[in-house]
């Protein structure tokens, strides 16, 4: 490997917009699949999902399973009728569209509203008729984290649109 005797500012300028280029597409890419892996399944689900009635035939509070903050995650095994099926459908359901730890305080409180042997409205994924969630909404947790990606993104293009007008300034001939 040859070292140069001087610094190439040219060189050293592109070096810095491909490292910049590399890290915008890190969080296009990070933002693309919190978008994809969490708002997509919940606007799934609050857009075509089919509603039905559905008995709640056991429930179970359990702590989840990446359990570093002492978080639970709230099941309900419930039973409901999915349309054009001759037999009614049997499955674990979860609140919303995908298991959400939360805190026991409020994990409990989703816990004792649904009572066993009552029947509650239930929203079914007409693709897969065994996902099933009880409350039709967007959840917070997937909002954080889409929001926090365009929060770096946003931080980042304002820094790059930063270095360069001052590499800009830099280079161009003072005329006074």
């Amino acid at each position: 490997m040859e070292f140069k005797d001087y610094i190439d500012p040219a060189e050293q300028r592109r070096q810095f917009w491909r490292a910049c280029l590399v890290w915008l597409v890190f969080w296009i890419i990070a933002l693309y699949i919190a978008v994809s892996c969490n708002l997509m399944r919940e606007w799934r689900l609050n857009n075509l999902y089919l509603q039905a009635d559905a008995v709640i035939l056991d429930k179970r509070l359990e702590r989840a399973a990446t359990d570093d903050y002492g978080e639970y995650e709230v099941k309900f095994f419930v039973r409901y009728r999915v349309l054009g099926a001759n037999e009614p459908c049997q499955g674990w359901a979860y609140y919303q569209a995908y298991p959400q730890p939360r805190d026991h305080a409020t994990a409990k409180g989703l816990f004792d509203h649904f009572s066993v042997g009552v029947e509650y409205p239930c929203w079914y994924d007409p693709d897969d008729p065994w996902k099933v969630a009880l409350s039709r909404s967007y959840s917070t947790h997937a909002f954080h984290i889409v929001f926090a990606c365009v929060i770096i993104l946003v931080a980042s293009l304002l820094w790059m649109w930063w270095q360069y007008t001052k590499q800009r300034k830099e280079r161009l001939p003072d005329v006074r």
